[in-house]
């Protein structure tokens, strides 16, 4: 099989109600940085013909602890995968995604312990390596991903909404019902059960040309209907920055709650 391109592009909105983007990414080597938190930042469409990887971080916590946190843990993604077309098995891979976790996740931790008060973020990171998508998340933000067979979630959230319909106590329907629901079980910045291991989730797919990978906050999500993602990822004679665009225009469009973050990876 030859080789996978990836095309992609990301945008970040603060939305039409929050004061400051406690969202955060890392696309190419850029992140955003505190001062340009109340910027919509386009980062533009890059092609990636080796191995690549982008991640998006929703931060959480008083005052401007979210922020700082999400920031963290961009600049530190950032850190650890600047040399991603280096690592050339999963192993590596595997190491890697550790590492940075465990990085993450204590100096978010540092910081609560500086400010006193608690403060963290989610993560949903997408690594394109070999022809195979890697996707590890920790938190809400999500990862889709749309093929022939339709648009489909492939990160795990992690929220007591997703505990408890994965144990099968409620269904979809009744979770989305429940107080509390959103209530994040695993975060960036939390302790550690084991020590050193943060319980993040992770999987690997097999990737074909024509494959879309969208990453988001909640931002997206909450204010977009996964058919109404679908439908926008699927028009045709768009480019990828102008479905990102696109994505990013409805979920102000519905009200803009949130702050609003997408990465779109297209495969060829």
């Amino acid at each position: 099989m030859n080789n996978i391109t990836c095309i992609a592009a990301a945008e970040t909105n603060v939305g039409r109600i929050r004061k400051n983007n406690e969202d955060n990414f890392c696309f190419d080597g850029i992140c955003l940085n505190s001062a340009d938190d109340n910027l919509s930042v386009v980062s533009g469409c890059r092609e990636f013909p080796g191995s690549c990887a982008f991640a998006v971080f929703d931060g959480m916590g008083g005052e401007s602890c979210g922020e700082k946190a999400s920031e963290i843990a961009a600049h530190t993604f950032r850190e650890h995968f600047a040399k991603i077309h280096k690592v050339d098995s999963e192993k590596k891979l595997e190491k890697l995604l550790n590492r940075f976790y465990r990085s993450a996740n204590n100096s978010v931790r540092k910081l609560s312990k500086k400010i006193r008060a608690t403060s963290g973020t989610t993560a949903a990171i997408l690594v394109m390596m070999n022809n195979r998508a890697y996707i590890s998340n920790i938190g809400d933000s999500k990862v889709f991903r749309l093929s022939e067979g339709g648009l489909v979630q492939i990160s795990e959230d992690h929220t007591m909404a997703g505990v408890m319909i994965r144990s099968g106590v409620m269904t979809p329907e009744e979770a989305s019902r429940t107080k509390g629901r959103n209530s994040l079980t695993r975060f960036l910045g939390s302790s550690s059960d084991d020590g050193d291991r943060v319980p993040c989730f992770s999987i690997r797919v097999d990737v074909r040309a024509g494959d879309r990978f969208l990453l988001c906050s909640d931002g997206l999500t909450d204010m977009v209907t996964e058919e109404r993602i679908a439908g926008i990822l699927s028009a045709a004679n768009t480019s990828c920055p102008e479905k990102v665009s696109a994505l990013v225009g409805e979920a102000m469009a519905n009200g803009g709650r949130d702050n609003c973050t997408v990465i779109l990876v297209e495969t060829a």
